[in-house]
């Protein structure tokens, strides 16, 4: 089986998926200055640094070998084949493909909320979610796949909310049937997407989304969270890591494998 990540280790730290949808529209306006240029300037290197350790995590995984479909709602054996990063998708700071056929499409966010503006991370995603789901069924594409917004742990719980009445779909049912069903909480985040669903969908198509086009982008929209290198333990190593440590070319302390850290030697930043 052939494995392999498009960007080199340095690329990966470099991308930031939200400057693609987050340009200005005056591109000849000066540079602000003070505390809230200082402010954007922040949040934009902290937006990168979280999507190169995002990439990072999946580029581990891939490498070593370990499975990841268990984070992603699907079979717990499940292996990375391939890894790309920045594509012309509209999901795309991460796209890899599974053993199993089913690609991952990963946006990358370092906080979210249930925020009912189109321009929030929350409004932004769900709008590059319509445009992947859109794209592929006029290309007639029919394979799996698995679309993500990616945010820090710290990241709003008000988040669980939505992510739980997504996975009421997984079992199947109607939109209107699983509506019915929800806690008011739940009821009111999974709303709010559709609201921001139908907003998307207006600036491509004529026509509004049906309600089985609203199950099924509930059914293939995941939120995950991911937690900072060097914490949680899913950036923590088998017992087996020779092939991620040849991959840092030796930087892996011999203390990393088990529990430790997975990539303490990458220096992605």
């Amino acid at each position: 089986m052939t494995r392999r990540a498009s960007e080199s280790d340095t690329g990966l730290a470099q991308r930031a998926g939200d400057q693609r949808y987050d340009r200005p529209t005056d591109l000849g306006a000066r540079p602000m200055s003070g505390p809230s240029s200082t402010a954007g300037g922040r949040a934009t290197e902290a937006g990168m640094s979280f999507q190169a350790s995002v990439a990072a995590w999946f580029a581990a995984y891939l490498v070593a070998d370990m499975p990841v479909g268990e984070k992603f709602g699907m079979a717990g054996d499940t292996r990375l084949v391939e890894l790309q990063c920045e594509t012309a998708d509209p999901m795309d700071d991460v796209v890899a493909r599974l053993a199993n056929g089913v690609k991952i499409y990963v946006q990358c966010k370092t906080q979210a909320g249930l925020d009912k503006t189109p321009d929030s991370p929350l409004g932004r995603t769900i709008n590059q979610l319509v445009c992947l789901y859109l794209d592929r069924a006029q290309a007639g594409e029919t394979a799996p796949i698995v679309a993500v917004l990616a945010v820090q742990e710290s990241a709003g719980r008000s988040l669980d909310s939505l992510e739980e009445a997504f996975r009421m779909f997984d079992a199947g049912g109607t939109w209107p049937t699983v509506m019915a069903q929800l806690s008011k909480g739940r009821r009111d985040a999974l709303s709010l997407f559709e609201r921001h669903v139908r907003a998307a969908w207006a600036t491509r198509e004529a026509t509004a989304p049906s309600n089985d086009d609203l199950v099924a982008m509930a059914r293939l929209f995941r939120i995950t969270r991911f937690s900072e290198p060097a914490e949680g333990a899913e950036w923590r190593l088998p017992p087996d890591a020779t092939a991620v440590s040849s991959w840092v070319g030796g930087a892996l302390p011999a203390e990393s494998v088990g529990n430790p850290p997975v990539l303490p030697g990458l220096r992605l930043s």
